[in-house]
């Protein structure tokens, strides 16, 4: 399994680089990652990410959106609502 160094801390990723073990993770990497992409980590992303890693560690796998029953939005129904905001 590859090994890559993310804020001085060897990690194993898969061929795709998302991380391959639980305990690896922590805070600290957490804000290294979301900041490489632009993102300053608030409250309400640390409450998604403790959701997320209280769930698949009493059940082992990530949640997914599959099989949802959140209705669709159309694109051309979302572009329009964008564009009446703007005016």
């Amino acid at each position: 399994m590859p090994v890559t160094e993310i804020n001085g801390h060897q990690v194993h990723v898969d061929d795709e680089g998302f991380l391959t073990e639980y305990d690896e993770w922590d805070t600290d990497l957490a804000k290294v990652l979301a900041a490489q992409i632009g993102i300053d980590l608030t409250g309400a992303h640390w409450k998604v990410i403790r959701f997320l890693r209280e769930d698949y560690q009493a059940k082992g796998e990530t949640p997914t959106t599959a099989g949802s029953r959140w209705p669709a939005v159309s694109p051309s129904r979302s572009s329009s609502r964008c564009s009446r905001r703007s005016r």
